[in-house]
């Protein structure tokens, strides 16, 4: 039954939006909903309404299949075209329900409006902002995003009471009529759809409503079609950039048909445009390192031939611009119930910084083992350096003859020049290789000594070049050798006269080229090393005897210096008695004030056939035995002598030194005889023989000479 004429209802009208949301459209309808308009003289004429006439009813009803008909087949797939084309035909749809403004809208979840992505205003109407508010419109904004319900009023004065609010809001921004749907897009009401009107009030019969409500079910699955689309273009596009960023591509081979289907990185690994292969192994198996390509196909084919292997290998591909790149490629391979190998897919990764990182790390920590290495044995070596020192602490003298050495070593160490030290033995060698090291521009760097005559002959070859693990029985570690020890420094080949002849031609080319190999190593070791080298063997006549190469004689010998003999430098003597007794002192917890002149006297006219080196053990034991603040010595020099042996010379010149002490101990006891044994006064013997009174009486000390006794 209807309702009287002039009272307003409301009335349930179901129906299904988008997906299963179903809506109700709370129409105030004077007359009911399928009657014509009530007495609204201003409003527009709507082609939805039944005007009556049957011509008009089928233009409208073409008007609107060509208006389904263009919603339902959109112009473009771009999203971003999709969004005028949109705008259109909201154009189209308040054109055809003859509205003043008809918009899109879009609500979040949580946030307290709707609001409009796209409106359209009539033609001369002034543009409104046509948000739904909860704080401005509660109940039309609790019927659409909280219930899902749509929201119709023909007039304001249509609005329930509980509209009070919404009325207001309406009233002032001139909406006097308006037809708003809720849109399901995927499953949620997110979207609304509006007719407004501002010009008169406007009924909306259930033809108008239903028409609009199709259309806006349209527009919603245009809706979710543009969001899933544009979802699968932001997808493509983050895993396009994930896979650029970690230069991953993947790819698709259809074993079957043959083709080859790669993502853009893909295609960017291999350094060529981005195509749909036919060809895999012509286009692609190419590009693989000729050296790799064996191991490519071979992993390939027992992929697809055993089920469940799946393809896992490393190896290099060469692109069209010459360069090469490291690919780490995995994939599998699906297999057909007849157990026939149909389709692989896979990814490929340029791991080729990461090798390279990889190899710049072995590298740094081959560097790091090595310095490690070094370090130790200079430890070592310092170690044994300390153990073995032999109190040489400085160059001590003024004599013209070190100072020409010392002449000469300032001339050669700025150089690179290859030094050979000559001298007996006990002069310091090694203290004057340690000044001209300390001149040169090496000086910060280390400074190895080798006592060439102090190494068993079987390690030799190994302490100088090093050696690697099991390069011979005992070998149980790898070992680096002196010379890559002292790389940058200098070594000292102390005593290099007794190397075996075997190993001369090694250290000549070390010499030569700075180049060696460790025992149990093919590979060369290159160092840069100046050599200093030291003998107190006269090394030109060892080569014609053929005991020493005469080509690394000569190598040696660019700048010979030659260390003088104690007996040669007397005059250093009393500077270097003082600079021991004074260090043996605070060594031995000893005090002595002086030294007698006859000790002086006796120490300079001594022969030294040991030289500084017996010199330091003389005056260490003196001191140690010393029980006043005067030092001497409690043994006669001649016997020193004999016990140390080893002078220059060898067993000829220590002969001849021993007549020598015999001719002068002889001709003293004539001429005391001759004087009755008085030492000093006019007819005393030390007058007759040309000396001081206590230089004598120091010479009978030594060479043991007293008065007999008379019986």
């Amino acid at each position: 039954m209807d309702d009287p004429p002039g009272r307003v209802r409301t009335a349930p009208v179901t129906a299904r939006t988008g997906g299963d949301l179903r809506c109700t459209v709370a129409a105030g309808v004077s007359g009911g909903l399928a009657g014509g308009p009530g007495p609204q003289e201003d409003r527009p004429v709507s082609p939805a309404e039944n005007l009556g006439t049957p011509g008009h009813e089928l233009e409208q009803l073409r008007h609107f299949e060509g208006l389904l008909s263009d919603l339902c087949c959109p112009a473009t797939p771009d999203p971003e075209a999709a969004e005028g084309e949109i705008a259109g035909l909201l154009q189209r749809i308040c054109v055809f329900f003859e509205a003043d403004h008809c918009g899109l809208f879009e609500s979040f979840p949580g946030a307290p409006e709707i609001q409009a992505v796209t409106l359209h205003h009539g033609r001369g109407l002034k543009r409104q902002p046509l948000e739904v508010l909860a704080t401005r419109h509660p109940w039309a904004y609790r019927l659409l995003v909280e219930q899902g319900d749509p929201v119709a009023f023909p007039r304001l004065d249509a609005l329930p009471p509980e509209a009070a609010v919404d009325r207001a809001s309406w009233e002032q921004r001139g909406v006097r009529a308006a037809l708003i749907l809720p849109l399901a897009v995927g499953g949620r009401a997110t979207h609304a759809i509006g007719l407004w009107c501002t010009r008169g009030e406007r009924e909306w019969p259930s033809d108008c409503v239903r028409r609009f409500r199709v259309l806006g079910e349209i527009l919603g699955t245009r809706l979710l079609h543009r969001h899933q689309h544009g979802a699968l273009l932001r997808s493509r596009h983050e895993l396009t950039e994930a896979q650029r960023l970690a230069h991953l591509g993947s790819w698709e081979w259809d074993l079957v048909g043959g083709r080859l289907r790669g993502s853009e990185e893909f295609w960017r690994i291999f350094g060529i445009p981005p195509q749909d292969s036919g060809a895999f192994r012509e286009d692609l198996l190419d590009r693989v390192h000729p050296d790799d390509r064996q191991a490519v196909e071979r992993a390939t084919n027992e992929s697809m031939s055993r089920p469940g292997l799946p393809y896992s290998l490393e190896h290099r591909i060469s692109r069209p611009d010459g360069t090469e790149r490291v690919v780490d490629a995995r994939g599998m391979v699906t297999f057909d119930e007849n157990q026939r190998a149909v389709r692989m897919i896979g990814t490929i990764q340029d791991v080729t910084e990461r090798k390279r990182a990889e190899e710049q790390r072995e590298e740094a920590l081959d560097e790091l083992r090595r310095l490690k290495e070094r370090l130790e044995a200079e430890n070592v070596y310092l170690r044994q350096e300390v153990a073995s020192a032999s109190g040489f602490s400085g160059i001590v003298g003024r004599s013209d003859a070190i100072r020409y050495v010392m002449y000469r070593i300032r001339q050669v160490a700025g150089t690179e020049a290859t030094v050979l030290l000559t001298g007996e033995t006990g002069t310091g060698k090694g203290i004057f290789a340690r000044a001209l090291h300390q001149a040169s521009g090496r000086r910060d760097k280390p400074f190895i000594n080798v006592n060439c005559a102090g190494l068993p002959s079987n390690l030799i070859e190994s302490e100088l070049f090093g050696r690697e693990k099991g390069a011979f029985t005992g070998a149980s570690a790898r070992q680096i050798g002196r010379f890559e020890l002292a790389d940058g420094g200098t070594i000292f080949l102390d005593e290099i006269g007794e190397l075996p002849l075997e190993l001369q031609a090694k250290l000549l080319k070390a010499i030569e080229d700075g180049e060696f190999e460790r025992l149990g190593s093919p590979h060369p070791v290159r160092v840069d090393v100046r050599v200093i080298a030291s003998s107190n063997r006269d090394l030109e006549e060892e080569t014609r005897k053929g005991r020493f190469r005469k080509d690394l004689f000569y190598r040696l010998k660019v700048f010979p210096i030659t260390i003088p003999p104690l007996r040669q430098r007397r005059e250093d003597i009393p500077l270097l008695v003082a600079f021991y007794v004074d260090k043996f002192c605070k060594k031995h917890g000893k005090r002595i004030d002086r030294i007698s002149a006859d000790t002086m006297e006796d120490l300079q006219g001594y022969a030294w056939p040991g030289n500084v080196r017996e010199l330091v053990n003389m005056v260490e034991r003196a001191v140690i035995v010393a029980d006043a603040p005067v030092l001497r010595f409690p043994e006669r020099l001649d016997a020193v002598a004999s016990d140390e042996g080893g002078g220059p010379g060898g067993l000829e010149e220590r002969q001849e030194l021993r007549d020598l002490s015999r001719m002068n101990r002889e001709h003293i006891l004539k001429a005391l005889a001759d004087t009755g044994w008085r030492v000093e006064g006019r007819h005393g013997a030390a007058r007759l023989l040309g000396v001081h009174p206590s230089t004598l009486r120091a010479r009978m000390r030594r060479l043991a000479i007293r008065r007999p006794q008379i019986a």
